[in-house]
């Protein structure tokens, strides 16, 4: 059985492994606890998500907050929080989002909204933030 101090081995897709102590996955994580503490997993495969993806959420579990993400960045980062359950950040994600969608004005920005809203809708059960896009446009008429 794995100990506190033991570092899990995160396979990236670009073929780098990326060592990351064991306590930072498992205190926030329940699937990562599963996969490390229930299923003895000591190497994770990471090749859904771009390597700097993985080591931007690595760092916000080491901190405890989601940093200063970039539209660019969002998707990826709202991924990985609901794929590896990760309450808090999940919460902040979606606070995010509704600081994007309260503020939104150009037609980039409402696309980018609809379009990550809609892959919310696609992938998880979270039709809130489409309702809360859909009702600031119609507001702003």
């Amino acid at each position: 059985m794995a100990m506190e101090g033991t570092a899990i081995i995160l396979k990236l897709k670009d073929g780098v492994n990326l060592f990351v102590y064991k306590s930072i996955l498992v205190e926030d994580s329940p699937m990562f606890r599963k996969l490390i503490d229930e299923m003895h997993q000591s190497e994770l495969e990471f090749d859904d998500f771009t390597p700097d993806s993985v080591t931007l959420f690595i760092t916000f579990l080491e901190d405890k907050a989601l940093g200063e993400i970039e539209n660019t960045q969002f998707r990826e980062m709202n991924k990985l929080a609901n794929v590896f359950e990760v309450g808090w950040m999940k919460k902040a994600c979606r606070t995010w989002m509704e600081g994007r969608i309260e503020r939104v004005a150009r037609d980039d920005e409402k696309v980018f909204i609809f379009e990550e809203c809609l892959y919310s809708i696609k992938r998880w059960p979270e039709k809130t933030l489409m309702e809360s896009f859909v009702t600031r446009l119609v507001q702003r008429k």
